[in-house]
């Protein structure tokens, strides 16, 4: 079986088939880096949203991931002062993905039908939307809430996999950056 994928054999080529023909087909690198998502989002979870979680008096339920996300970036910020440009080739990529001609494109429309709330969805556009006149707090929690995104559609199965390997390795390298932003706060 050399063309046998890694999702065919972690759950049975058979069963796979007869349950889902775009899995079956799913390039390996794509499962690859979806495989180092979860694990990194639940480390990302673990480590950084559960200790925000006393914030989350007042908020509707649907906003409360936003607000512990802007609670822990505004606390890297107290604590390190920046935080530089650790995010800015992230946040250029998504860009770029998302916008085309200084207007959102078909992708970012798709994306924007599947968020939890107004509130998170009107975020992330001012976030892509805003080039330099944005304070760096808002980008980083901007980029985390579309993450967060990426996560639902992931975990809900509205997510198409065929073309997500580049959101992917983007989405991993901002949520270890923010792992790493948020243990630096307690070094």
């Amino acid at each position: 079986m050399p063309n046998q994928n890694k999702i065919s054999r972690l759950v049975g080529e058979d069963w796979l088939k007869h349950h889902s023909a775009e899995l079956t087909n799913l390039d390996n690198k794509i499962f690859y880096e979806i495989c180092k998502f979860f694990v990194i989002w639940q480390l990302f979870e673990k480590l950084v949203i559960k200790k925000y979680r006393r914030f989350n008096e007042g908020k509707v339920i649907k906003e409360r991931f936003a607000y512990k996300i802007e609670r822990a970036v505004k606390n890297w910020i107290d604590t390190k002062g920046t935080l530089g440009d650790d995010f800015e080739c992230n946040l250029r990529y998504f860009r770029n993905r998302y916008i085309e001609d200084g207007e959102f494109n078909h992708r970012f429309e798709y994306l924007k039908c599947t968020f939890e709330s107004d509130y998170n969805r009107d975020f992330v556009a001012n976030v892509l939307k805003s080039e330099n006149d944005l304070e760096t707090e808002k980008k980083v929690a901007g980029l985390l809430i579309l993450i967060y995104q990426y996560r639902n559609q992931l975990f809900h199965a509205e997510k198409d996999l065929t073309d997500q390997k580049e959101n992917f390795e983007h989405a991993n390298a901002v949520l270890k950056k923010a792992i790493k932003k948020e243990k630096e706060c307690h070094v």
